[in-house]
């Protein structure tokens, strides 16, 4: 990147976050943290789904303020690792891979494969994990929930939970803007406006750009590999007219078009790495130079997501609440490479699914002298569909090399899940230290698989213009829990 174009980026956005502030007054400030009258830092969360002093929530629980998060300079949810004990988080070939104290799941191409770490943005629950990385960006907190989290978060929360909380519109106008500028010509830019619409309704716009050059080099295609751009917009409405009830009324929308994914696999260390099936045969694997990649297929990630939500709370007197959250996803995401790593034309793989999921949650709560209670229900549906192709040379099978790939190995299919829970849960204090936590959650699922297929054609040829193509025999079948 031109240093003098980032340097000019640089003082604009410097400006122009100056002139919003001086507008606004103050910065928009961060609810996860508050100071106490004694000087002591209170922080409050609302892992119970209730907001409460995280000093007295029997969960542990970390959490982080967006202005700590911009303060350390975590700008997208794989840096959370550095903050969050016993915890990775991690991005391969596009997916979020999340482990908690261990705890993890990472076959997650497998058309049936569930995550074991529950992520939701706003209250609500994202299935498909190649959609968690468009959605880290104008954060009020982060709260990470370690150990199983099955009464109140139920599905696919058996290491725990990720929540991210981010920002509401504000009474007042406010906003800010944001560039990072860095090596390998990394441009990140993020921002947000707020502010007052009308009487008793307020909006905010949020977005984010992520760009940087590649940190490897393809020599065949002589282009840069691993390198990212990303672009994320969200939008938010907060109707507030009457005394009782609230709404939110969001949406957000991300697209990425990247070189993601080369595979290098550590292949310049000699006295480590045996030579590839492709080396064997005459093909170029690596150069002595570790940021040098040989495959003759370039890697390819092309994810497209959006989203809407609408949380609404009803005060309904003596104490009684009635919350509604209701949520839809749609993805559309691929990812292709290289699986031999040189010159040569033996394997290759394409990648690609297609999903929509849609939830509904609905909590009754109330507070009394001695504590509180919540009961709700709960409904997930999702469908989507995943095509894996592993165009190949019969050379993979002891033939002589053709030079030629033919279809291969093709699986895949359609999967229909539907799921429906009841839950509750009482917290009781005996005394002024003790307290008695009593819940339960009842929860039904059926899986469906549809046109699942599994294919090895190894006489017809490739056809790159239609590579994900099912020419097998199909099955069908369903589970339940």
């Amino acid at each position: 990147m031109n240093i003098f174009r980032s340097c000019i980026l640089a003082v604009i956005a410097a400006a122009s976050a100056s002139a919003l502030a001086e507008v606004a007054g103050t910065a928009t400030p961060s609810t996860a943290q508050t100071q106490g009258a004694a000087g002591v830092e209170e922080v409050i969360v609302t892992a119970q789904k209730r907001a409460e002093n995280v000093q007295s929530v029997p969960i542990a629980v970390t959490a982080i303020s967006g202005d700590d998060l911009a303060a350390k300079g975590v700008s997208d949810a794989q840096a959370l690792a550095r903050l969050v004990p016993n915890a990775t988080f991690s991005d391969t070939n596009g997916e979020a891979r999340i482990n908690l104290r261990g705890l993890g799941f990472d076959n997650l191409w497998a058309t049936a494969a569930e995550p074991r770490v529950a992520y939701h943005v706003d209250g609500a629950y994202l299935a498909q994990t190649a959609d968690i990385f468009g959605t880290f960006y104008d954060i009020d907190r982060v709260e990470v929930n370690r150990g199983p989290q099955g009464t109140l978060y139920g599905r696919n929360a058996i290491a725990g939970t990720v929540n991210v909380i981010t920002r509401s519109p504000t009474p007042s106008l406010s906003g800010y803007l944001n560039t990072e500028i860095g090596s390998y010509s990394t441009h990140n830019v993020s921002g947000a406006i707020s502010g007052p619409l009308a009487d008793g309704v307020s909006g905010r716009i949020a977005f984010q750009t992520r760009n940087h050059s590649g940190y490897d080099w393809n020599v065949p295609a002589n282009v840069d590999i691993n390198n990212q751009e990303i672009q994320s917009f969200r939008g938010k409405l907060k109707f507030d007219r009457s005394a009782n009830f609230t709404a939110t009324l969001s949406a957000d929308y991300t697209k990425e078009h990247d070189r993601v994914g080369g595979i290098l696999l550590g292949l310049n260390n000699p006295d480590t790495t045996p030579l590839l099936p492709g080396e064997v045969l005459g093909g170029i694997a690596h150069d002595g130079n570790p940021r040098h990649d040989y495959s003759n297929f370039l890697p390819h990630t092309s994810r497209t997501s959006f989203g809407f939500g609408l949380d609404a709370k009803l005060d309904l007197g003596s104490d009684f609440s009635l919350t509604s959250l209701t949520s839809y996803r749609r993805s559309d995401y691929q990812y292709n490479t290289d699986i031999d790593l040189t010159t040569l034309n033996l394997i290759n793989a394409y990648n690609h699914i297609d999903a929509q999921q849609y939830s509904e949650e609905l909590r009754l709560q109330k507070d009394f002298s001695r504590g509180n209670f919540v009961v709700g229900t709960y409904f997930f549906g999702e469908d989507y569909k995943s095509d894996t192709l592993d165009p190949l040379d019969l050379v993979i099978f002891g033939a002589p090399y053709g030079g030629g790939l033919l279809q291969g190995l093709a699986m895949g299919g359609r999967v229909r899940d539907r799921a429906a829970a009841g839950f509750g849960q009482l917290t009781y204090n005996l005394t002024d230290t003790t307290t008695l936590i009593a819940g339960a959650r009842s929860s039904w699922e059926r899986k469906r698989k549809i046109d699942e297929y599994f294919v090895l054609d190894l006489a017809s040829p490739y056809d790159p213009n239609n590579p994900l193509q099912n020419t097998g025999p199909t099955l069908n079948g369903s589970m339940s829990a």
